[in-house]
């Protein structure tokens, strides 16, 4: 019998996060998203090539084998609906940093789900992991990404200029980081 790796990890007040599974690479809002050219318009290594289910679920394996790397999947609570996914990659363990990203799908953008995943996952990163510094970036035409950031706490640390390639321009990515005080 195959045990069903789909607990939550961590609760929230509308949504869960949980490790993903093969499975989940076959729901539709998942492929969807990592083919449509709104949800990832914004983010580095999706929305190039399009992408298969199998090619998700080569994804999914590589992250979950990856120990520098914790891939979620943000889930609603009531339902289980999958409406997301967040990402700590290259957690470094000696210098105590990461990097984060967070794909929310398009139809789940402005009800709270970004911010609630990601102060869950930035908090167990700090208390949990022992992580100093959490480093997060986006170009300056992603408002809904600097806003989140500046609500999370994160500081602006620079701008990286022309750093990303997207509707036909290079644009300005702003740097920001979270440290654990």
């Amino acid at each position: 019998m195959k045990i069903k790796n789909n607990y939550p990890f961590l609760v929230g007040k509308k949504i869960s996060l949980r490790k993903l599974t093969v499975q989940d690479a076959k729901s539709k809002n998942y492929l969807e998203a990592a083919n449509s050219q709104k949800t990832t318009r914004f983010l580095e290594g999706v929305g190039i090539f399009p992408k298969t289910i199998k090619e998700l679920e080569l994804y999914i394996n590589q992250e979950s084998q990856n120990q520098s790397s914790l891939l979620m999947g943000i889930f609603k609570l009531k339902n289980q609906c999958h409406v997301g996914n967040i990402h700590i990659s290259r957690i470094n363990l000696i210098h105590r940093n990461a990097n984060y990203g967070i794909m929310l799908f398009d139809k789940f953008h402005g009800k709270g789900y970004a911010y609630e995943a990601s102060s869950l996952l930035i908090s167990h990163c700090f208390s949990r992991i022992g992580l100093k510094r959490i480093s997060m970036h986006c170009t300056i035409k992603n408002k809904a990404a600097i806003r989140l950031y500046e609500r999370l706490g994160a500081r602006e640390e620079g701008t990286l200029k022309q750093a990303f390639y997207t509707g036909n321009e290079f644009v300005d990515m702003k740097a920001y980081a979270i440290l654990n005080s």
